[in-house]
């Protein structure tokens, strides 16, 4: 396995294949500089364990590296009083600076978010809070980063979905949300048809490998609006990371022969998707689908709906809001730690009434 950047690669291998990698593009490219174990690729420190082969991923080399914005000498001013030009630049610039760090702390997405759209036109009241920002992760830096451990299979990969729907007088915010994760999901006997399931209580081995938090990029009205096409976006980002899992155990494939795979359910690695909204996860799942009362959704409801059916999507969960990862990507207010225990310790605690989940690939044969 192997990803590039402009003239960097990282990768990992069996020895011998990583030799005649090696051999191969010395011999196109002459000698190479390779590191092994413990480097800095693309801004990111990578360390493995040379017995558990375990890697930790973080940024802290680069944290110390960024300054607060000096405002003692205006403590006195309110937080709505706009800021001068220099402290705008200085703003811009420290912004940018901890939006780096989203590559391996999660946990501040939705913060730099924030911060990125007052950018433009700043008060005293927003640098302060990036300066606010900037200290919690200089406090919390030895545990904010992603650790890469083994899993032990059956594994599937599943996707959080979440969003914030904010209505205001002139102007709303919608921010959408996703975590997706690897995990540790597999067949007991309790669970009818000896399928997966999720408990309260449980505490589910994953790895985090992709997550965002971003702005709706269509006009909604409503929570459930905002939900439903959340939940979209996010399981096209989840069905790319599970299409490459499914290469990188089967093979190298033509994209019409995955297309076929796919087409047959052969997929080496399943795909569940979660969503916290009741509503939605009842219009989806239902046995006769109705149109809700914006009725142009009623039409992303049924895509949904065939993603299941498909098998694009193996199984549609919903989760209590307590247990939703994904609900740390779309309001600052929430507690930071579940994101930092899943990062950190590889661990997703379900927590709250009970998960339910339902799969259409049946009713669709």
């Amino acid at each position: 396995i192997l990803s590039t950047h402009v003239d960097d690669f990282k990768g990992a291998g069996e020895a011998e294949y990583r030799r005649r990698l090696i051999v191969g593009l010395e011999k196109e490219f002459s000698a190479l500089k390779i590191k092994e174990g413990k480097f800095e690729c693309v801004g990111v420190m990578h360390e493995q364990n040379p017995k558990t082969y375990e890697v930790w991923t973080h940024q802290q080399h680069y944290v110390p590296q960024v300054n607060e914005i000096p405002v003692d000498t205006k403590a006195l001013v309110p937080d709505e009083h706009p800021a001068d030009d220099d402290m705008k630049q200085l703003c811009m610039s420290l912004v940018g600076a901890i939006a780096w760090l989203i590559m391996t702390m999660p946990c501040i997405c939705i913060y730099v978010a924030y911060l990125q759209r007052q950018t433009q036109a700043p008060n005293l009241g927003h640098i302060r809070r990036a300066n606010r920002l900037l200290r919690w992760i200089r406090r919390n830096k030895s545990r904010l980063g992603i650790w890469f451990r083994r899993l032990r299979p059956p594994l599937r990969v599943v996707t959080l979905s979440d969003s914030a729907f904010k209505a205001q007088d002139y102007q709303g915010l919608v921010m959408r949300g996703c975590v997706i994760v690897l995990a540790e999901l597999g067949a007991t006997d309790s669970t009818p048809q000896g399928v997966a399931c999720l408990k309260p209580g449980q505490e589910v081995r994953c790895q985090v490998l992709d997550w965002y938090a971003r702005k709706h990029s269509r006009v909604v009205r409503s929570t459930y609006a905002a939900e439903l096409l959340s939940l979209l976006d996010a399981v096209g980002q989840g069905n790319m990371i599970a299409t490459a899992l499914d290469e990188i155990s089967s093979g190298a494939e033509t994209a019409l022969d995955m297309l076929a795979r796919h087409a047959k359910r052969q997929r080496s690695i399943e795909h569940d998707a979660c969503v916290d909204a009741k509503a939605v996860y009842d219009r989806i799942t239902a046995d006769c689908p109705t149109s809700p009362a914006d009725k142009p959704l009623f039409l992303h409801a049924l895509a949904m709906r065939e993603y299941l059916e498909a098998g694009w999507v193996d199984r549609l969960w919903w989760l209590d809001t307590l247990a939703m990862l994904a609900d740390g990507m779309t309001r600052g207010s929430g507690d930071r730690e579940a994101l930092v225990a899943v990062c950190h310790q590889g661990i997703w605690k379900v927590v709250g009434q009970a998960p339910q989940c339902k799969s259409l690939k049946d009713s669709a044969e």
